[in-house]
């Protein structure tokens, strides 16, 4: 049970309702609240530990018979998936039971995390540019696990996460260049493009990059780029 805005959203592990404050009538109310016509789904939620809320949005990730495997997204009202083809079928592997979720906003984006405990992997999504991205840690031998921030709230107008490992906080912001310590790796993988069985050939390649905002002294100030066929 969530309250997101002015709205009250019920979500079991195979439906969803959405309830409002109902309004009087002559004065009397007869119900302080009631569920709104034509709001409830057959969708649920695989777990209740990945409904998260931020603004006037809700997260979760889906259940039920018509919502497994799913990540899902609902403003007001109205649910609508967010997940794409390529990440339900990566979710066919996953334990989807197994899993948690948090929200946060920095620079103005806001951000949902959704980390799948089981298959040691972090899906986030951006609601302003509508697009996912996987985010991992670095572990002292060097290999990429799920991202190691549990939570995260706003206070002292920062950012603040709290370790899934630790009793640590972190200050997060763009203009920090590592995670407790180690290196941020950064990798852009493009989509696969095919015309039908032949090949495709590329004269060129662009790489639009920001340049000239690497910090003068420590660790950032020699960043690199490597490209990889």
């Amino acid at each position: 049970m969530k309250a997101v805005s002015n709205y009250l959203w019920l979500i079991g592990t195979d439906t969803f309702e959405v309830w409002q404050t109902s309004a009087t009538s002559g004065g009397v109310m007869y119900s302080p609240i009631r569920r709104v016509m034509g709001s409830a789904g057959g969708v649920g939620t695989a777990s209740g530990r990945s409904v998260a809320t931020i603004s006037n949005r809700i997260y979760f990730v889906g259940g039920g018979p018509t919502g497994h495997g799913r990540i899902y997204e609902g403003e007001g009202t109205r649910l609508h998936y967010i997940s794409t083809d390529a990440m339900e079928q990566e979710f066919r592997k996953y334990n989807m039971e197994n899993s948690f979720g948090f929200c946060y906003s920095d620079d103005g984006r806001a951000y949902y995390c959704v980390t799948f405990i089981d298959d040691d992997v972090t899906w986030v999504y951006c609601h302003d540019s509508k697009s996912w991205h996987k985010r991992s840690s670095r572990t002292a031998t060097n290999d990429l696990k799920r991202w190691c921030v549990g939570h995260t709230t706003y206070n002292f107008g920062m950012v603040i996460a709290g370790s899934l490992s630790s009793s640590r906080l972190y200050r997060m912001a763009s203009d920090i260049y590592t995670e407790d310590g180690a290196t941020i790796l950064r990798k852009r993988v493009s989509p696969h493009i095919v015309t039908g069985p032949n090949f495709t050939r590329h004269a060129s390649f662009t790489l639009d990059i920001e340049t000239g905002t690497a910090l003068e002294y420590g660790q950032g100030s020699e960043p690199q780029v490597m490209l990889q066929a």
